[in-house]
């Protein structure tokens, strides 16, 4: 069976489990294998909106002000993450005040394991991340908690 369209993933599931016991979940993965996608479906579940940084004239202002846009007591969503690598410090420094689950779930397509100053942040942070990956039969999920892995897979 080939997954197409926007038919409703049993991942959700996973990730919206994960997201409610962690602070901090990240989406990372290659272009088109449904990470914003799967942000979308969680911000639904969650009655909440999605920050696109994908957005030039939203990535002017979270460039400007991250700290405006990440302080909140609901959760907040922002896809596209890496455009802004300085959300990762606001978030960092909201945390510091607070951490309960379910904060931040961050989407992105960048490799931050590649970006040590991202790795190193996401690692303090104790994120959740989500690597996602597909195939012509399923998709899968990866799951570690900053750079240390851990294994879970939903075909």
């Amino acid at each position: 069976e080939v997954l197409t369209g926007l038919a409703e993933r049993r991942l959700v599931d996973v990730v919206a489990a994960r997201f409610a016991e962690e602070p901090v979940l990240v989406l990372n993965g290659p272009r088109t294998v449904g990470k914003s996608t799967l942000l979308s479906q969680l911000a639904e579940r969650l009655g909440r909106p999605v920050i696109d940084c994908d957005d030039p004239a939203t990535r002017s202002a979270v460039r400007a002000d991250p700290g405006r846009f990440v302080e909140s007591s609901e959760p907040v969503l922002i896809d596209e993450y890496q455009h802004v690598p300085e959300l990762l410090d606001a978030i960092k420094a909201q945390l510091n005040r607070d951490l309960r689950p379910g904060r931040y779930a961050l989407a992105g397509s960048t490799r931050y394991a590649a970006v040590p100053e991202a790795a190193q942040t996401l690692t303090d942070l104790g994120a959740v991340v989500v690597r996602q990956t597909r195939n012509r039969r399923s998709s899968k999920i990866n799951m570690s908690r900053g750079v240390r892995p851990y294994r879970h897979n939903q075909s």
